[in-house]
């Protein structure tokens, strides 16, 4: 594995695959049905990952945990969480 968390070369499976990917392409993890997960946690929850698809982190105002009224899936390791678009900052 380097220092990036990717595996490379013979030790490649779906996850380094998708790691891989996602780093050349500027991403910063997954985003699923009401689910997100960054680069040091891709593939934990037990949702079908067929389904995610890449995103970017988000800093969330006023997210809480689990749920907010913008469409957020707060998650205390990310400080935010994990959407298909990019986020505008102010």
């Amino acid at each position: 594995m380097g220092n990036d968390g990717v595996v490379r070369g013979e030790e490649m499976d779906v996850e380094g695959i998708v790691a891989e990917y996602l780093v050349a392409h500027e991403f910063d993890g997954l985003v699923g049905w009401e689910c997100g997960c960054g680069m040091d946690d891709l593939f934990v929850c037990s949702n079908d990952p067929g389904g995610c698809t890449p995103g970017y982190k988000w800093t969330c105002a006023g997210c809480l945990i689990g749920e907010s009224d913008d469409g957020c899936e707060f998650s205390e390791d990310l400080d935010g969480c994990i959407r298909a678009e990019r986020q505008v900052k102010a």
